[in-house]
């Protein structure tokens, strides 16, 4: 027992103490610096993810911009019909191109979701530090591009029998190259038809907003990212260097 006792007093317990608060600040100071590049890649990964879901995004919103300006004219000919009520249009003009002809048009929205599709099957969807935009984006391809989905599937639905309500509401004459409307039916029947329309373009309308928003807020975010790489970079260089 006296021998421990004499070795244990002829130990420098100062020398060990600071080998063992060394090896100690080594090792957080690798956990730190692998904490960063982690961090640093991540960053990256982030960025790349965002600026293409910008790039898609912008695609959706020119759609949403083109589906607005249809509705937009088919209603303004829904307005002339109701507002001059003619007694009848050539086979060739345009109102009854466009009133009487859309019906064919098929409504199908494919919305640019690569990037998101990605990474919510790769869970990579919480690498978005920014709780605002994880939320946006999840409450635009989630749930409001699924509300897209069954407007324009109720669309497509109402428009398989509009030929038979629109035959109700006109006659051909052949002999003048013309329609020759029914009245008080066709005002009825297209009254009708311009809710249908402005309840679409409505939809469209809130696509317009949401993307617009969710664009302005990812790039909001991908410049205060971009300053944040370009100090990542000059990080690398200098240890290049």
């Amino acid at each position: 027992m006296k021998n421990i006792l004499n070795k244990l007093k002829q130990i420098d317990w100062v020398e060990y103490s600071v080998q063992f608060f060394l090896v100690l600040i080594s090792i957080i100071i690798a956990f730190n610096v692998e904490n960063y590049r982690e961090f640093k890649q991540e960053r990256r990964v982030e960025h790349e993810y965002l600026e293409s879901m910008v790039d898609e995004l912008e695609e959706d919103l020119k759609y949403f911009e083109g589906e607005v300006f249809s509705r937009q004219y088919k209603i303004g000919c829904y307005d002339y019909l109701l507002d001059n009520k003619p007694e009848a249009l050539a086979y060739n003009d345009t109102i009854v191109h466009t009133i009487f002809n859309m019906y064919s048009i098929d409504n199908n929205f494919s919305p640019m979701d690569i990037t998101y599709t990605s990474m919510k099957t790769s869970g990579k969807l919480e690498l978005i530090e920014n709780k605002e935009i994880r939320k946006q984006i999840i409450v635009l391809y989630h749930r409001f591009y699924q509300l897209v989905y069954r407007k324009e599937r109720d669309y497509t639905q109402m428009t398989m029998n509009m030929p038979e309500r629109m035959s109700r509401i006109y006659s051909s004459d052949p002999s003048n190259q013309t329609l020759v409307f029914k009245y008080p039916e066709l005002l009825q029947v297209l009254e009708g038809e311009k809710r249908q329309e402005e309840s679409q373009m409505s939809i469209y309308k809130w696509g317009i907003d949401g993307c617009t928003k969710l664009i302005d807020l990812i790039n909001e975010e991908l410049e205060g990212r971009g300053k944040i790489l370009s100090l990542f970079e000059s990080d690398r260089e200098e240890a290049d260097e």
